[in-house]
């Protein structure tokens, strides 16, 4: 690949995953870089494609170099883009590509029929007119953020990698600024409590306090993602980081041990009272005493994810 493949995109440029087809923007990411989808797919940035010296009007079809800003023959202005498939160089407004056929007026954050997305901002959306999200490429992972109010949507997946990377101070500090863009002032009051819509299923979701110790709650749907106000993720963040969630989970574990002592320490006292009836079956044996603590015991485990 040219040295030049390394620089930063400076004009708009929009990627189809190569797997699901989905759209986003990665405008000013360099080429080569690694960008992971939605839909787990992860692939290099192409380079931009050799470009043909001449390109076609995509108005009156006459031949024009890529340097031109103006058709000669029906004087539109013209503007170059690259195709999402082959990062092959057209002219804006050309429905498809030159060199490889594929449709590129599609929008970003298009579905594989290559119709725009309908998910909104949950919180906007409890008022009027509900914002659009907008997916953006931060670091390696794609998020949905929300101009208008400053808030983050991402799933769980991709919430997962910023956990886990939490030591990767750049791809963290990205994350959290691009959550940071908008209007100051905006967003929601924090004595506002409204029970936002997820934005994939539209069922409503749970509001969480976040590791049960951090303060911040977060809405949740379990199937789809995690919705953060605009001052909500750099928060979580900061938790994460000063030990907070790997308190939290301690003391989970601790919880389990210390319920799983009072379980058998429960039974043994059954079992002890049940052989002085003779003809009872011990509970934790055959009786419902262990069944209920066996399930009580799977209920505390699974609230550990929530």
């Amino acid at each position: 690949m040219p040295n030049g493949a390394y620089l930063a995109y400076h004009r708009i440029v929009i990627v189809a995953c190569p797997d699901c087809q989905l759209r986003y923007d990665v405008t000013g990411r360099p080429p080569g870089s690694r960008a992971r989808c939605r839909c787990g797919a992860t692939f290099p940035l192409p380079a931009p494609a050799q470009d043909a010296a001449a390109l076609r009007c995509p108005s009156c079809g006459g031949a024009s170099s890529p340097a031109k800003t103006r058709c000669d023959f029906c004087s539109i202005q013209l503007a170059t883009v690259r195709c999402p498939r082959c990062f092959g160089l057209l002219f804006r407004g050309s429905k498809h590509c030159a060199h490889c056929g594929t449709k590129v007026d599609a929008p970003a954050r298009a579905a594989e029929a290559g119709e725009p997305s309908a998910r909104s901002c949950p919180r906007c959306a409890a008022g009027a007119p509900a914002s659009m999200l907008i997916a953006e490429l931060v670091g390696d992972t794609l998020i949905d953020r929300c101009d208008a109010c400053g808030g983050l949507w991402i799933d769980q997946t991709a919430f997962e990698r910023i956990v886990e990377d939490r030591e990767r101070d750049d791809h963290v500090r990205m994350v959290v600024h691009a959550g940071q863009r908008h209007e100051a002032g905006s967003g929601t009051p924090a004595s506002a409590v409204t029970y936002l819509k997820c934005p994939d299923c539209q069922g409503v979701m749970n509001r969480r306090n976040f590791g049960r110790r951090s303060g911040v709650i977060v809405d949740v749907c379990h199937a789809h993602g995690t919705w953060f106000d605009a001052d909500e993720l750099p928060r979580v963040i900061e938790f994460v980081r000063s030990g907070g969630l790997d308190e939290a989970y301690r003391r989970e574990r601790e919880e389990l041990e210390r319920q799983k002592r009072e379980d058998q320490a429960t039974r043994r006292a059954a079992a002890t009272e049940a052989l002085r009836s003779p003809g009872a079956d011990p509970p934790g044996w055959g009786g419902s005493l262990g069944v209920f603590s066996t399930l009580g015991f799977l209920a505390r485990l699974l609230r550990i994810v929530e």
